[in-house]
């Protein structure tokens, strides 16, 4: 039998209590730690969009700092293209995107100056070198976040005269006698090899480029009688058939097989060779280049010169002036015989 007495019945409604108590306290600090985690989850989730955000509208000005460089740098080309020379005025400008601008502004680095370049397509050939510099500025519309871009870069006028063969279309070559040329040589278009004369040879010894690409044969059919090369990049002598075949650009590994064989001292468009453009005035016919300056013929080589010989006559530019000086070249023995061209 239990006996529970007063005494023992107000202790146990108490210790009910207490547990009660804790229970309410645990509890409320839950809701707390709870509350507490939510609202840390709430701020990192807000700070990571405002990162996006921010990293979005950094990204839109960068582009819009790029487009500026690529407008400026496209402008320079397109003068030098156009008038045979460096631009008269430097690109410079604002252009309005979308939720973006950009601000760009060039400029020449110093005069121009003449060295032989190391580097490039061009290599081993002296040419007119001007640095340029292109600034641009790019703004976001969304923040006003700026990112600025800089480029420097060359250009290089190479005299055409450095060429042993420079054409301006395809070419077709087909000798039938031995046929070696020392020079270097240029084509804008596509390159057709072949010697027709048995036991002969067509020998290239400097560097060959084209912008189209380079084949054995013409069009019509290949012939096989004669051989044609190419000096490598240690001066050997490398035949373009190799094991019974001709290596050319209708080869599927045409590049890494000629990049073997001549060491990059025989390059078409899959090396990146790309057209040379000639000095001349827009809508000028390469022709004019050696066509006298009469007639106000700009892109004569005539205009380049500082010393002629015309028709029997000497002259010399003094200034812009062109002063005959026939006599006195005469009388002191630099001019003997028929000086007729």
């Amino acid at each position: 039998m239990i006996i529970i007495t007063k005494d023992c019945e107000m202790k146990f409604i108490k210790q009910i209590n207490n547990s009660g108590g804790s229970v309410t306290f645990i509890a409320v600090m839950m809701m707390v730690m709870l509350t507490m985690i939510g609202v840390a989850a709430l701020k990192l989730a807000n700070d990571e969009v405002t990162i996006a955000g921010n990293q979005m509208n950094e990204t839109l000005a960068f582009y819009a700092a790029e487009s500026g460089l690529e407008k400026a740098a496209a402008a320079l080309q397109t003068a030098y293209e156009a008038s045979g020379g460096p631009p008269t005025t430097f690109p410079a400008g604002n252009e309005n995107l979308t939720d973006a601008t950009s601000a760009y502004v060039s400029s020449a680095d110093g005069a121009s100056e003449m060295r032989k370049l190391t580097q490039g397509t061009l290599i081993g050939l002296n040419g007119l070198v001007q640095t340029y510099t292109i600034k641009s500025i790019g703004t976001s519309l969304i923040d006003a976040g700026q990112v600025t871009l800089t480029q420097s870069f060359e250009v290089a006028l190479v005299p055409i005269y450095q060429f042993a063969v420079y054409f301006n279309e395809d070419l077709w070559s087909q000798p039938i006698f031995d046929l070696d040329i020392t020079g270097r040589v240029h084509v804008n278009g596509d390159m057709y090899l072949q010697n027709s004369g048995p036991g002969t040879g067509l020998t290239f010894h400097d560097r060959v480029t084209c912008s189209g690409n380079i084949y054995h044969g013409l069009p019509s059919g290949s012939s096989d009688a004669g051989d044609v090369g190419f000096y490598d990049k240690n001066g050997i002598y490398q035949s373009m058939k190799q094991d019974g075949q001709w290596l050319d650009a209708s080869d599927s590994d045409w590049y890494t097989k000629a990049s073997v064989l001549w060491g990059g001292t025989v390059q078409d468009q899959a090396f990146g060779q790309e057209e040379l453009t000639l000095p001349l005035a827009a809508g000028g016919e390469p022709h004019k280049m050696i066509e006298r300056a009469a007639g106000g013929n700009s892109d004569s080589y005539e205009n380049k010169a500082t010393l002629k010989i015309i028709d029997g006559s000497a002259y010399v530019k003094v200034g812009s002036v062109w002063q005959d000086v026939t006599a006195s070249m005469t009388t002191a023995g630099i001019l003997t015989g028929d000086t007729s061209v």
